[in-house]
């Protein structure tokens, strides 16, 4: 998506449960007075290499008294191991936001004793064209937490060029460079850019798609085709136009939860352009490289059928509703939880008139793609044959600004639908409409008495002209035939 919030979330709740079997206290609890303090110690290891799979070691040891230490552990990590007790695991730290997916895993210290946690997460570090950079999971420890974070890079060729802060220490290897800061840290995440050796882009194509990509990133372009693959007839079927090229390319993000998760290119006919994906989309939840993939090739639809990008909550509307809905038709993670992630926002129709003041290029935040998906969905919802009707129809006429989008969408909607879209304040043209009566007073649209091969729907005004033609057929042959036996017993 085109600034859609990013979040890690790739389940490994069956590899981490077996291994994470919490102590029996009582009622499941920990044991009272038993908090993080001053006198745990924190040596948090992170080992890297080419392939930028991160092993990681935490060694844990209170110094004078006994004590609960906890750690987060990011979903995507896998192979967990710990030699401590485990007396508790939460789903996250405050039921919200990005520390819902990590697992907050605390541990039991005595005094003298060592804790030994670890675990591996993949895609630690990012590549691409000879540069890469490194993100740390969240890093956050009790307040008063003492010891050390430090990562080793073992690559050959590697060489440190920026860090997020000035570190504590930076040591140079044969085969890389160490990375080490003392707690407490100035942030919850470390990270820094380093060159390596440079690899070359190959291009992979798929029917309009090209991908352009390090050969250490193939998969993504195999399971991006997939996932387009079986979902290119249903835009086939919205959408008049299909683009002609697409090309497919990526980029660094520039440090955590900062740009976007992808963009597209506003330049030609719109019947050729590119889409551009960050990155750090493999670190996201399950599915959210293919829903970013998807928000981004809805807008290349949209242009390619004459829809501009200053018809912005259109687009971001429709690209967010359909790339969230085929997600979950492919049974993907990143569905449930980007819908759960809109539903906290407490959209209602009302808040909808809002969307009419976005521009192209604003930065609006979630909560503004989580109005423009409740705009679509309702939409759909009411009148789905309709607004099916009204992408079908794209392209007659260029729809420039979010008034011609809400005007081209009032046209094709049956009355519930032209309802919804004047008291969510969407619809300009019909607001006079409301207090007139818009059950009486709109007509039926006479290009909606067909059927859509897509959807199977047929509208209430088909069967009406059906039935009366039937009922006016019928009535002709009785009058005929009775017309017939009159004459005859004249005869």
């Amino acid at each position: 998506m085109s600034r859609i919030v990013p979040f890690l979330l790739l389940s490994f709740l069956t590899l981490l449960l077996p291994a994470l079997q919490p102590t029996s206290y009582a009622n499941g609890s920990i044991p009272q007075g038993l908090t993080g303090s001053s006198s745990i110690i924190y040596d948090y290891r992170i080992g890297l290499d080419r392939e930028c799979v991160a092993s990681v070691t935490v060694l844990l040891r209170s110094e004078n008294e006994t004590a609960i230490a906890w750690i987060l552990i990011p979903k995507i990590g896998t192979d967990f191991v710990t030699n401590g007790s485990v007396v508790r695991i939460d789903a996250d730290l405050q039921g919200r936001g990005t520390t819902s997916l990590y697992w907050n895993v605390s541990v039991l210290l005595t005094p003298g004793a060592h804790v030994v946690l670890g675990y591996s997460f993949p895609n630690a570090c990012l590549v691409l064209r000879g540069r890469a950079v490194f993100l740390s999971p969240l890093l956050r420890f009790p307040s008063g937490a003492r010891g050390s974070v430090s990562v080793k890079v073992q690559w050959p060729g590697a060489s440190l060029t920026e860090v997020d802060a000035t570190p504590s220490r930076v040591t140079r290897l044969a085969d890389g460079f160490v990375v080490e800061r003392a707690l407490p840290l100035t942030s919850d995440r470390l990270s820094f850019t380093f060159s390596v050796p440079k690899e070359e882009l190959v291009e992979v194509k798929y029917g309009p798609l090209t991908f352009v990509l390090p050969d250490r990133y193939m998969w993504v372009a195999e399971r991006l085709s997939a996932f387009y693959a079986d979902f290119e007839g249903n835009l086939t079927e919205l959408f008049p136009r299909s683009p002609e090229r697409v090309r497919v390319t990526f980029f660094l993000p520039d440090r955590y939860d900062e740009g976007p998760e992808g963009y597209v290119s506003l330049d030609g006919d719109g019947r050729e352009g590119s889409a551009s994906l960050n990155l750090f989309l493999l670190r996201m939840v399950d599915g959210m490289l293919e829903v970013t993939f998807m928000h981004e090739l809805v807008h290349r639809y949209l242009l390619a059928n004459g829809v501009s990008a200053g018809a912005t909550w259109f687009h971001e509307g429709l690209a967010t509703y359909l790339s969230v809905r085929m997600a979950g038709a492919a049974g993907l993670e990143a569905a449930p939880y980007l819908r759960a992630m809109f539903d906290r926002y407490g959209v209602t129709a009302s808040d909808l008139k809002e969307l009419m003041a976005w521009r192209p290029g604003e930065s609006r935040g979630s909560r503004w793609y989580a109005m423009a998906y409740f705009a679509f969905e309702r939409l759909f919802e009411t009148d789905r044959t309709g607004v099916v009707m009204a992408l079908r129809s794209l392209g007659r006429s260029q729809l420039a600004t979010p008034e011609d989008a809400a005007e081209h969408l009032f046209d094709h909607l049956n009355q519930e639908g032209k309802r919804f879209l004047i008291e969510s304040g969407l619809a300009i043209k019909g607001s006079d409409m409301l207090s007139q009566g818009i059950g009486t007073e709109i007509a039926v649209q006479s290009d909606r008495n067909s059927t859509y091969a897509g959807g199977g729907e047929i509208e209430n005004a088909t069967h009406l002209n059906h039935l009366l033609a039937n009922v006016l057929v019928i009535t002709v042959v009785m009058v005929t035939l009775a017309i017939v036996l009159i004459d005859t017993r004249r005869a």
